[in-house]
């Protein structure tokens, strides 16, 4: 997103992905929580450094901003889904650990028990 106009309650990490001001909590995410569980209340217990005012601050944004978020939710929604068909391929899979274990001579953490 290209979008680094001044919004109250918005900052830009990297100058390209907005955030909740003061905080790395990026909109998308708030976003993609909000379509599961779209409640305010429920969202700030989940995330209690967080308040009403960013929260709303965030809504605001998206509701300005909508298609260039939903498209980029959709890209990394799509690239997620890439990886994890690649890393499901027993050679990839495969290659991986070996790279792992040639960097720290160990198996990663999850493929020590089988």
């Amino acid at each position: 997103m290209n979008t680094t106009t001044a919004t109250p309650g918005i900052d830009f990490l990297g100058g390209v992905h907005p955030v909740l001001a003061g905080t790395r909590f990026k909109v998308r995410i708030l976003v993609e929580y909000f379509r599961s569980e779209p409640s305010i209340e429920r969202f700030l217990e989940d995330f209690p450094h967080l308040n009403h005012e960013q929260v709303r601050a965030a809504l605001d944004f998206y509701e300005a901003h909508r298609t260039e978020i939903d498209e980029e939710i959709e890209r990394l929604t799509a690239e997620t889904e890439e990886i994890r068909k690649a890393i499901s391929n027993p050679s990839t899979r495969e290659k991986l650990v070996q790279r792992y274990v040639a960097k720290y001579g160990t198996l990663p953490p999850r493929c020590e028990d089988g």
